[in-house]
């Protein structure tokens, strides 16, 4: 593929996309707010919807930056993708694919089309507008999950026990002030949910990392503590060979031929559905992971395919189990925390990230399953040890941090969790 090589139109704050695009010389134009000083070569353009073509473009000719200086648009974060495609192919230039794009975010045009190639998934039962499903008849419906069409980490995403239900979390979302089209899924029985993070080029998988979250993320929007690991691939090759399996075809029925994705299966008893697929880094550290396990970096990868270059160096793993546990989090003001010295500290712990930093003021969490808090990635010589170990960094970071309420008490998140249900102590939280 011809490239030209002008400068890298990046959508949304992602600090690794952002040093990427940079180090391979790329004069990254970012599109975001609130980011962090620019890095050499870069030019920081605000807006306040990264997803917003009409923003985005005005955006651009009021910072005086040429369209023609553009020779590719990338985005890693998820409502950025289909923009990024958009544009890319408004001024004829390197981006993922619009219909590609479009695939790997619609919920229900990827389950369309996995299903056409074969492949199991879930039933999607209806597609409507939220205000449309407060009154919908569903004969026959005993349990489901209720999510938007083109949603993020969980957000406005439910379990639904039947009609009523349906018909009841719709309504208590619209009095949220949630709208938009929604889709209502069957669901799936499983015993794990896999995830695999990895690259492809010319239609060709080219390198893959397979593993699976602690509990599945939807049970952990109440509160809990996001919690995965990665298999390793020569002491789990028969939980590759299963995920890969799957993992190609559903590829090639999006329609993603160069790029990198974050894949989401369903483990039963030796068998595999697909549940979800971004044409994108994943999320929840799952880059640090990657690098830290196998040496690999996906966002690089991410900027050479785009360029036409989406050759994976050989991974090199390194021995044992990896894994990454969110750090707890209260909503409500920091009095004091530890620092990422401390955490690298734990017991196996080989990475770390706090946003849990003393004087700041933290979101509410419950309802999404985002890393609000930080996290830590550990490493283990088993799944058994790393399990202990995820639990005892959350138990001592938990008690080694301290929050005031707003009556001006000063509690440690394990006292002010407990008054929230959250179960900190033990490690995986309330789900």
């Amino acid at each position: 593929m011809s490239v030209h090589l002008g400068r890298a139109l990046l959508l949304g704050p992602h600090p690794h996309l952002r040093a990427a695009a940079a180090h391979r010389g790329l004069r990254p134009i970012t599109c975001a707010t609130g980011t962090d000083p620019a890095l050499p070569g870069e030019t920081l353009v605000e807006v306040a919807d990264h997803a917003n073509a009409d923003e985005l473009l005005g955006a651009l000719a009021r910072a005086g930056v040429p369209l023609t200086d553009i020779g590719c648009v990338l985005s890693a974060k998820e409502t950025g993708v289909v923009a990024a495609a958009l544009l890319g192919a408004a001024l004829g230039v390197a981006a993922l694919p619009v219909d590609t794009a479009v695939a790997c975010r619609d919920k229900v045009v990827q389950k369309q089309r996995v299903r056409a190639a074969g492949i199991p998934t879930a039933t999607v039962r209806a597609v409507a507008g939220l205000a449309e499903f407060a009154h919908l008849d569903l004969p026959g419906f005993t349990g489901g999950v209720l999510k938007p069409t083109s949603g993020v980490a969980c957000q406005a995403t439910r379990l639904v026990t039947g009609a009523p239900a349906v018909r009841e979390t719709a309504a208590a979302l619209l009095a949220d002030g949630v709208t938009g089209q929604f889709v209502l899924e069957d669901l799936v029985s499983f015993d794990e949910e896999w995830f695999v993070d990895g690259v492809v080029g010319d239609g060709v998988l080219r390198f893959a990392s397979v593993g699976r979250y602690v509990a599945p993320p939807l049970a952990v929007t109440g509160g809990g503590l996001p919690q995965k690991y990665v298999f390793d691939p020569d002491a789990h090759a028969d939980r590759y060979a299963l995920a890969l399996a799957t993992t190609r075809p559903a590829l090639a029925a999006l329609g993603l031929r160069d790029g990198v994705f974050h894949m989401e299966l369903f483990h039963s008893a030796g068998t595999v559905s697909f549940g979800e697929c971004a044409a994108r880094p994943g999320g929840g550290a799952a880059i640090e992971l990657v690098a830290n396990k196998f040496g690999v970096d996906l966002v690089g990868l991410a900027v050479d395919a785009v360029l036409g270059a989406p050759t994976a160096p050989p991974p090199t793993p390194q021995p044992g189990i990896f894994g990454k546990t969110a750090l707890p989090v209260v909503p409500g003001y920091v009095e004091s925390a530890p620092g990422v010295d401390e955490l690298l500290a734990l017991p196996g712990a080989v990475a770390a990230h706090t946003a849990t930093l003393p004087g700041a003021t933290m979101p509410d969490l419950r309802q999404a399953n985002r890393d609000h808090g930080g996290w830590l990635i550990l490493r283990a010589d088993d799944e058994p040890t790393l399990r202990a170990r995820m639990a005892h960094a959350v138990d001592w970071t938990a008690r080694a941090t301290t929050t005031r309420t707003a009556a001006g008490q000063v509690r440690t998140l394990l006292d002010a969790g407990a008054d929230l249900g959250l179960a900190f102590a033990g490690g995986a939280g309330r789900g």
